[in-house]
């Protein structure tokens, strides 16, 4: 009985969410941040406000002086697949920045992998890729100095999501058609007490079936 008991403790710490580490988040200063041109069926290219995209929250930093001075440069992302989804987002170059408003200091930089699209009612879900979509990550600013773009250059990679909103998201992009409007994003890094905590289930697993006690 105690080792029934022992083995749901394990595994409920394995099932357990585990909150996300140091995370910025941005959006346009203005009320439009995204533009998507159809080409067809389920195929566009997501367009993105330029020197407008500020970095306004900084979560797990306090008074951290990228808030406000960071300007996000997305590259066009151009949707593909099939009427109905799934969808997927694939950079048109595949560099992301975090510069100065004048764009003449790189504050942090890396490379944005291939992602999915899932509209979810009016505002168009997340564009997410696994647990690591920007990689490569380089810092060359020094005219500040930001805890988290040395928390995430030091981690090596970065977790990025996008929050489109806009009314008949998904009806646009199966017609093909035209849109704007504005939207959210964040650059989060991925909590390591979810890959622990998920190392020793799968650890302590592995032990008990060897003991032939599953």
């Amino acid at each position: 009985m105690k080792k029934l008991i022992l083995t749901m403790v394990i595994l409920g710490f394995m099932a357990a969410p585990v909150l996300a580490g140091p995370t910025l988040e941005f959006t346009p200063s203005s009320g439009v941040g995204w533009w998507y041109t159809g080409s067809g069926a389920a195929a566009g290219t997501f367009t993105f406000a330029q020197q407008t995209i500020v970095v306004d929250v900084v979560q797990g930093g306090i008074g951290d002086p990228l808030v406000g001075a960071g300007y996000v440069h997305i590259p066009n992302l151009t949707l593909s697949g099939t009427v109905g989804g799934p969808y997927t987002l694939t950079p048109v170059s595949n560099t992301i920045t975090i510069t100065n408003a004048a764009g003449t200091e790189t504050f942090l930089s890396g490379t944005l992998d291939i992602g999915d699209l899932v509209p979810v009612g009016t505002i168009a879900g997340a564009y997410t890729v696994s647990q690591i979509d920007i990689t490569g990550i380089f810092s060359s600013g020094n005219s500040i100095s930001s805890p988290i773009v040395d928390a995430i250059v030091a981690h090596g990679s970065a977790d990025f999501s996008l929050s489109f909103q806009g009314a008949d998201f998904a009806t646009m992009i199966d017609s093909g058609g035209n849109g704007s409007d504005g939207f959210s994003g964040q650059m989060t890094i991925p909590a390591p007490g979810a890959i622990l905590l998920g190392s020793i289930g799968v650890a302590f697993v592995g032990w008990l079936r060897r003991r032939r006690t599953l």
